[in-house]
């Protein structure tokens, strides 16, 4: 399991929820297994590719991420479209 902040994968929760949704690890682990063509957005599925699951899911991802851990969700311009990610404990 290697994602972008991979390093802080036992960062806890802030909102109480899923026992099994502790960590963001463990969401990574969920989320990795529900990513797909048909749940990224619109303007991504014709360039979404299997070993890429992740690609146009940063909204929605940015979204859940913010739910459960809090802190602040960023956005900024990348070749023309924009990408979300979020700030949790001053780490990105």
């Amino acid at each position: 399991m290697l994602f972008y902040g991979e390093e802080f994968s036992s960062l806890k929760r802030r909102t109480p929820g899923n026992r099994h949704l502790e960590t963001l690890g463990d969401l990574y682990t969920v989320l990795r297994a529900c990513w797909s063509k048909e749940t990224a957005h619109p303007s991504c599925q014709a360039e979404w590719v299997p070993n890429d699951p992740s690609y146009g899911q940063c909204a929605i991802t940015a979204m859940l991420v913010h739910d459960m851990f809090g802190e602040t969700i960023h956005r900024i311009r990348v070749s023309g479209s924009t990408h979300y990610f979020n700030r949790i404990d001053g780490h990105y």
